[in-house]
């Protein structure tokens, strides 16, 4: 079951509501309440430790937005606490809702900056280097009549 969670409740019952999902104000009340199998942790990273200390205690595998702490104290301790609890903790970005990514989405969307034609990506692993490997690369579709592609 999907769920979110924001101490803001007039976030929580926004994105609840256009997500049709529960929504709750306090991560311990909504683990309790919902059978959840990752807890995805979008917060400022000084909220990230003890976010991942509830979780682990739950034993709930954690995908955590870097920075995953704010000092080294608090990023061993959270290493040392999803181990404890024998649960997985990732860390990454999401870019999709960052402001310049929206903008560029809506500029390309409705055709402001012309067609595109190429799109990139690149990642690097937790192997660094050794792990890199390129995204293919891909063209967007021929643009259709009205709407752009």
């Amino acid at each position: 079951m999907e769920a979110v969670c924001d101490s803001r409740a007039d976030v929580v019952h926004q994105i609840s509501n256009e997500l049709g999902v529960r929504g709750y104000v306090g991560v311990a009340e909504m683990i309790q309440a919902v059978g959840i199998d990752l807890v995805m942790i979008l917060t400022p990273a000084a909220t990230h430790r003890a976010i991942i200390e509830i979780a682990a205690a739950a034993e709930i595998d954690v995908f955590c937005e870097k920075p995953i702490a704010t000092s080294l104290r608090d990023a061993e301790e959270i290493v040392a606490r999803c181990q404890q609890a024998s649960i997985r903790c990732f860390y990454g970005s999401s870019y999709k809702y960052l402001p310049a990514i929206r903008t560029a989405r809506e500029l390309i969307k409705t055709g402001t900056l012309g067609d595109a034609q190429l799109l990139s990506e690149v990642v690097v692993s937790g192997n660094g280097l050794d792990g890199y490997s390129p995204l293919p690369f891909f063209t967007l579709p021929e643009k259709r009549a009205g709407r752009a592609g």
